[in-house]
């Protein structure tokens, strides 16, 4: 039995990881193909001389499935903060600048939707409350829409309500009425005791993110993967509904691999142009209208050791400041890495040129978060595909798509695979639930 997974990011890895460690009559061959230079995805590590930083901002809380697979890897972070800039001044996040008085409303809103819902005037369940009112209201009362539209570019009544939907478990976290009323007696930093009692931040503060893939990539190794670096998908054939002929160009040049099943983590549109012949004209039409947002990250190693937090997370609320959210971290060494992310649309707008010195100027002198003069590194990447963007009626889209290109032989998972919107703990979901399909399709066959 031979499966192929397109694309070795985190997700790609997690599916193969689950498929080898499946209980099935005989243990399937497991290839996995990467096209960048090493697997892993957007979880990289750049280092340079004494120097390292992550390639995005991250973080983990201790119930992600990654710190149960790699327990070793992830330290308490004791000191971090998670921020937003808005109106001259830092805030807690996601609460923000809000009255007590405001909190204590969007309880009481909570509580009347639910009974609504629970009755039936409003729909079957709160999916639908979340959906066409919660985010709405959440947006106004947060203050987030500045930096939703930074992050999709598009300003919030083009949106889908969709986002509102896949953010479900984050969202009920914030409003439900416990939550709330908590936020309006407690103290900020009772709360924050709290919160890191129940499931504390956690990081591979060792090397970065970038040992989390190396790791998984070992892991897979060891139980047998075999993985293709430098090697993209360029075809996908499915002959008779029961074999994947996949052509690909490898690090020796073009090559076939033939599976029973596979699952494609790539984006939605790369993987339905590379089944071309076997698509409608439709179908392709709707993959190349789907959009996403690409990332332009700076970098930059500061010698000062701390800047407000060990590990500090801010996002920007304002509409003059370009960037959506930075990463402070403090290094082993003495120093602190700078991450900062700015979210831009390659096919209707470019990053400025000077758009580094904004940055620097906006962080030194408004912020205050450094001295220009004690920048010691500064270097910029381009990550593509970044987000996708909830254009309304993208659902049709992507449906139309999904139902030609997804089959029982071939599985899709994954932020590109899908098109979701949705944090790290969601794309590792929907790598388990792919290769779970697998797995019993497998079994029903004998």
């Amino acid at each position: 039995m031979k499966i192929a997974i397109l694309g070795g990011g985190l997700t790609g890895l997690c599916a193969a990881l689950r498929l080898k460690e499946a209980s099935l009559p005989a243990t399937p061959e497991v290839i996995v193909l990467e096209e960048r230079p090493l697997p892993g995805g957007l979880l990289q590590s750049t280092y340079q001389s004494d120097y390292w930083w992550d390639n995005g901002v991250f973080f983990f809380n201790q119930s992600n499935y990654l710190c149960q697979l790699l327990p070793d890897l992830f330290q308490p972070v004791a000191d971090q903060a998670t921020k937003a800039w808005l109106k001259d001044g830092i805030y807690n996040f996601p609460l923000l600048k809000q009255s007590k008085l405001s909190l204590l409303r969007g309880a009481f809103d909570y509580v009347y939707s639910y009974i609504r819902c629970t009755l039936g005037w409003d729909g079957v369940n709160l999916h639908d409350w979340l959906r066409y009112r919660l985010t709405a209201r959440l947006l106004k009362l947060s203050g987030l829409e500045t930096y939703l539209t930074k992050l999709q570019g598009l300003p919030p009544s083009e949106l889908s309500p969709r986002i509102g939907e896949l953010r479900l478990p984050m969202v009920h976290e914030m409003t439900r009425p416990g939550r709330t009323l908590l936020a309006f007696f407690a103290t900020q930093r009772k709360i924050k005791e709290m919160k890191m009692k129940r499931d504390p931040v956690v990081y591979p503060f060792g090397a970065g993110v970038g040992e989390i893939s190396g790791r998984l990539t070992e892991l897979c190794r060891a139980k047998g993967v075999r993985i293709i670096s430098g090697a993209k998908v360029t075809e996908l054939i499915r002959e008779d509904g029961a074999v994947l002929e996949i052509h690909y160009d490898g690090p020796n040049g073009p090559e076939v691999y033939r599976a029973n099943f596979g699952i494609s983590t790539i984006p939605l549109e790369e993987v339905a142009l590379a089944c071309k012949p076997g698509l409608s004209a439709k179908s392709l039409a709707s993959a190349r209208q789907l959009e996403y947002m690409d990332l332009k990250l700076f970098f930059f190693i500061v010698n000062r050791p701390l800047i407000f937090h060990q590990f500090f997370i801010l996002y920007s609320l304002e509409n003059y400041h370009p960037w959506k959210r930075l990463l402070c971290m403090a290094l082993p060494n003495g120093l602190n890495a700078v991450t900062v992310e700015v979210t831009f649309n390659h096919h209707t707008g470019q990053v400025a040129e000077n758009l580094e010195d904004i940055i620097i100027k906006q962080l030194s002198e408004e912020l205050r978060l450094f001295e220009p003069g004690e920048i010691m590194v500064r270097q910029s990447a381009v990550v593509h595909r970044a987000y996708p963007v909830y254009r309304l009626g993208f659902e049709e889209k992507v449906k139309t798509v999904m139902d030609e290109v997804e089959s029982a032989r071939l599985r899709l998972a994954g932020r590109q695979g899908r098109f979701l919107y949705v944090s790290t703990p969601g794309a590792i979901k929907s790598a388990i639930e792919a290769a779970d399909e697998i797995i019993q399709s497998i079994a029903t066959m004998g």
